[in-house]
C-alpha cells in the first residue's frame, strides 16, 4: 500500500470554532491538506472574535497578513474572494451592531465569523471538468525569496502577538475593558513549522534563500520575547520536519563544534553563502 493511498480527504470539513481555542492558522494548516482537490470541496471555519475595531479586516488580522496573500500560500481561498462579492459573512453581525448602539445594557460586544474556503476556480478546466487531484494539490506561485521572506515574518509576529512587549499594555487594556481573551496563547514554534511545510508544497520559491532570510528577520527581530529566546527551538522542529536543517544539526555528533558562536544562529545572505 502507497504513503498517499492511507490519506483520507473529505469534499466537507466543518470545524465550527475551533480557530478559537487552537488557533485559525493551526486549523487551516491541518485541514487543507485533508481537502478533496475538487472546485466543489469545502472547508468552513467559524472565529468568535470581539467587536472592536473594523470587521471587514478581521480575517486578515487573524492571518497576519492580507487574505489573498495568505489563500496563495495554503492553496485554498475564501469563496468570497473568488466570487468578487465579499469575504466574510458578517452582514447580520453588523447590523445587529448598529441595532444595539441605541441600547446601553445590550452592547454587542462578540461577533460571529464565518468563512467558506475552496480550492480556486483555475483549477477546472474549459469544461469545468476538475483536473488530476495531484496537480491540483500543487498548484503554486511563484515568489521571489525576499517578499515572501517578510509575509511569513508577518504571519510569525502575529502568531505570537501576545509576546510583542510593546503591544502588551493595550492588550491589557483591551482585554480589561471587553471581558474577551483573544490574546490568550494558541500557537508554538512547532505549529509556525507546520505552516512552512504546507507552504513548501504550495509555492516555487528559491527555498533556500527563503530560510536564510526570514531566520535571519526572526533572530533579529528584538519586538517579540520568541525570536531569540525560542531560536534554538525553531531549529529542531524544522530540522524534524524536514523543512530546513542549519549546517550544526545536520553535521554528525563527531563534527560538531565545541562552541557554537551564536547558537544555530543561520548565516547572513550578505556572506554570498547558503544558510
Amino acid at each position: 500500500m502507497s504513503k498517499d493511498s492511507v490519506i483520507c480527504h473529505f469534499d466537507i470539513i466543518d470545524t465550527s470554532n475551533l480557530g478559537n481555542h487552537i488557533g485559525l492558522i493551526n486549523v487551516l494548516t491541518a485541514c487543507a491538506p485533508l481537502l478533496r482537490p475538487r472546485a466543489t470541496s469545502s472547508l468552513y471555519t467559524e472565529s468568535l472574535l470581539a467587536a472592536s475595531g473594523n470587521p471587514s479586516t478581521s480575517l486578515s488580522s487573524l492571518l497576519g497578513i492580507n487574505t489573498q496573500t495568505f489563500s496563495m500560500l495554503i492553496g485554498i481561498v475564501p469563496h468570497g474572494l473568488e466570487s468578487g462579492v465579499t469575504l466574510e459573512n458578517i452582514a447580520n453581525e453588523v447590523a445587529l451592531r448598529m441595532v444595539a448602539k441605541g441600547c446601553p445594557s445590550g452592547d454587542q460586544t462578540q461577533y460571529r465569523l464565518r468563512v467558506q474556503w475552496k480550492y480556486p476556480a483555475a483549477i477546472e478546466g474549459p469544461n469545468k471538468q476538475a483536473v488530476q487531484q495531484e496537480s491540483i494539490s500543487r498548484i503554486g506561485v511563484k515568489f521571489e525569496p525576499q517578499e515572501l521572506a517578510a509575509c511569513l515574518h508577518s504571519v510569525y509576529k502575529g502568531m505570537f502577538v501576545q509576546e510583542d512587549m510593546s503591544t502588551l499594555f493595550s492588550r491589557m487594556q483591551r482585554k480589561r475593558a471587553e471581558g474577551f481573551p483573544n490574546d490568550m496563547p494558541r500557537y508554538t514554534q512547532a505549529a509556525f513549522v507546520a505552516l512552512l511545510r504546507l507552504v513548501k508544497i504550495r509555492v516555487s520559491v528559491d527555498w533556500d534563500r527563503l530560510m536564510t532570510q526570514l531566520l535571519d528577520s526572526i533572530v533579529s527581530d528584538q519586538s517579540l520575547i520568541a525570536g531569540s529566546s525560542s531560536f534554538q527551538e525553531l531549529n529542531m522542529h524544522l530540522a524534524s520536519f524536514g523543512v530546513w536543517t542549519v549546517d550544526v544539526l545536520a553535521a554528525g555528533p563527531r563534527q560538531v563544534p565545541g562552541r557554537i558562536d551564536p547558537p544555530l544562529r543561520p548565516r547572513s545572505s550578505n556572506d554570498g553563502t547558503p544558510g
